[in-house]
């Protein structure tokens, strides 16, 4: 056997061969400065916008990008973090900037607005990414343990060409303590910054941080069942445990699950993590326990760990490459 596609809840992720993206050079900076509103932008043409369709031919032309929407209502309408990558972008002379607000049908709901996050996520793999998570109001690895965000930084691992990393609020462009910096071979000077260190953490590592943030409050998430898209190994055996556990058993279990598909010298590398090191060891067979209390079948459990084995075996190259 050999693993599937891509899928969420056992259904193949669709192909998008076009999407929207703004028109960084028509982009009028005065129009973000008085707040437009992105998710409005495919609608009433507020800001340039064109229909994209892939594959493109010159792919410096083009980005995507990764952020945390910053904007505080109460303040301002202005996200710094959409007006920084916009100014980065025309300094690379991108022409098309990819932003899942403007790209993503924001009419949709559940899993149909679901189904084209997915797949509007296969970006992140393949063209330049600029980042920006920078907020005023949110401690920066808070920020990247999101685990939307966890999971776009982790997909950026395969990306063959570059991430640039834009800091609004002075968060990911700090310096970091030279006990805090994490050796790498890369030996890039993005990895002596606060962005390159959680980077390099997020690359080597696994959803146990952002799930255990999760679990006690400290990192938020809008929607808890999201894990079974964005653990894609795990994802019937989520979905299940999110339909009859409570809320605190449910994301025990991810937690545990996860845990077992971790390499296992990363498993710990978060402030918080390490301290479950001596407490945390799943019991043997705990993937078959968990599974038959779900009550799903036997051909479940043998592609689980299908897809469970595929998932450690890519985390594994990353991990020795970047230690």
């Amino acid at each position: 056997m050999t693993p599937k596609s891509p899928a969420y809840d056992g259904k193949p992720i669709p192909t998008f061969c076009e999407w929207r993206a703004l028109a960084v050079d028509e982009v009028d900076e005065k129009a973000l400065l008085h707040g437009i509103d992105l998710g409005s932008v495919a609608g009433q043409g507020n800001l340039p916008v064109r229909l994209v369709k892939f594959p493109v031919e010159d792919i410096s032309l083009v980005a995507v990008l990764s952020w945390r929407w910053d904007r505080d209502l109460t303040k301002s309408k202005v996200s710094q973090n959409i007006l920084s990558a916009v100014r980065q972008a025309k300094k690379m002379s991108i022409q098309y900037l990819f932003i899942d607000s403007v790209s993503i049908d924001q009419h949709l709901a559940g899993d149909a607005l679901i189904e084209q996050v997915i797949a509007f996520s296969k970006l992140y793999m393949n063209i330049p990414v600029i980042a920006a998570y920078d907020t005023v109001d949110e401690d920066f690895e808070e920020t990247i343990n999101r685990p939307w965000i966890f999971s776009e930084l982790r997909l950026c691992r395969y990306n063959p060409t570059k991430i640039v990393y834009v800091s609004s609020a002075h968060q990911g462009a700090e310096k970091c303590r030279y006990d805090t910096l994490a050796s790498c071979r890369l030996g890039e000077e993005l990895w002596y910054y606060n962005f390159g260190r959680e980077l390099q953490r997020v690359w080597s590592g696994s959803y146990l941080a952002p799930i255990l943030g999760v679990l006690l409050g400290k990192v938020r998430m809008a929607r808890i069942s999201d894990f079974k898209f964005i653990i894609s190994p795990c994802a019937q055996a989520l979905a299940t445990a999110y339909e009859k556990m409570s809320r605190n058993d449910y994301l025990l279990t991810t937690f545990i699950l996860c845990g077992i598909h971790s390499p296992p010298d990363a498993r710990f590398n978060s402030t918080y993590i390490h301290l479950l090191k001596c407490l945390f060891e799943a019991l043997p067979y705990a993937e078959r326990v968990i599974l038959t209390a779900l009550a799903l079948s036997n051909a479940d459990y043998e592609e689980y760990v299908l897809q469970g084995k595929h998932e450690r075996l890519s985390s594994r190259i990353v991990f020795r490459y970047l230690l």
